[in-house]
């Protein structure tokens, strides 16, 4: 079974017997083809419209964090 790295240097860090079992695959984005799109929009929930205008936050958690806090899942 092959193994992935995003780098050259990070595969180049694994032991010479497992280097040939290394895809890189560059997990990067092209910004030269991935570029803003000034009008870009988008529904939730068929409902409510958000812009690029718009500020937009998302929380996410871990839920061992919880645990270390001390809160009950």
């Amino acid at each position: 079974m092959r193994k992935q790295s995003p780098a050259r240097w990070q595969a180049s860090t694994f032991p010479e017997r497992f280097r040939k079992k290394i895809s890189v695959v560059h997990d990067g984005i092209d910004t030269r083809q991935l570029i803003p799109w000034p009008d870009a929009s988008m529904t939730l929930n068929h409902q409510i419209q958000v812009t690029r205008k718009d500020t937009v936050t998302d929380l996410l958690e871990n839920p061992a964090e919880r645990q270390r806090l001390g809160k009950n899942a």
